[in-house]
């Protein structure tokens, strides 16, 4: 079994004993490691820790179960494993911003945290080929050009012809001076 289906695995078991109290041996045993590993792996691949992904996925559904049923806060509190009504209601308010009565009764907007689901997606990898030039810079360019303008305006006045600066400012071939202006 490799990695990202260990890790799904234990959240596929996770949700179906969200009502159940967990035990991090077995939710570990699911992704085959020990509970210190699986914690350490679940807090990097999913940014939160295990404990935050069960609490944030039993209050959602507490939440839902609220507003779409006919259920008592205490029933739904001892049901999604709060010892008490005011502990529920505390992390209730936390995660949802409305007390669970608020909820119930008005029907307000609550927050939802999805289930997750691991996939890995590995991206690059590609072979490129590539060439490194060195020693010109623009501004090089820019003073190369300018001194090809500069010669063609100095043939153009007429006593002396030069040689084709090559891209790298270099005359190409060789000069003549003549006093007619030809080669």
């Amino acid at each position: 079994m490799n990695l990202a289906t260990g890790i799904q695995k234990a959240i596929d078991y996770i949700e179906v004993h969200i009502t159940d109290e967990l035990d991090m041996a077995e939710v570990a045993r699911q992704a085959a490691c020990s509970p210190y590993y699986f914690q350490k792996i679940f807090g990097i691949l999913c940014g939160i820790t295990v404990g935050e992904y069960i609490r944030s996925r039993r209050l959602t559904l507490a939440g839902s179960e609220l507003m779409k049923t006919d259920a008592k806060v205490i029933d739904t509190a001892l049901k999604y494993g709060y010892e008490s009504p005011e502990s529920f209601t505390r992390a209730f308010t936390r995660f949802h911003g409305v007390t669970p009565t608020e909820a119930k009764r008005e029907g307000g907007r609550l927050r939802s945290f999805s289930r997750f689901k691991v996939q890995i997606i590995l991206k690059g990898g590609n072979s490129m080929n590539y060439n490194i030039v060195s020693g010109r810079t623009e501004r090089g360019r820019q003073t190369a050009e300018s001194n090809r303008a500069k010669s063609q305006s100095d043939s153009n006045a007429g006593s002396r012809r030069t040689a084709p600066l090559s891209p790298t400012g270099r005359a190409v071939g060789a000069a003549q001076s003549c006093d007619n202006g030809s080669l």
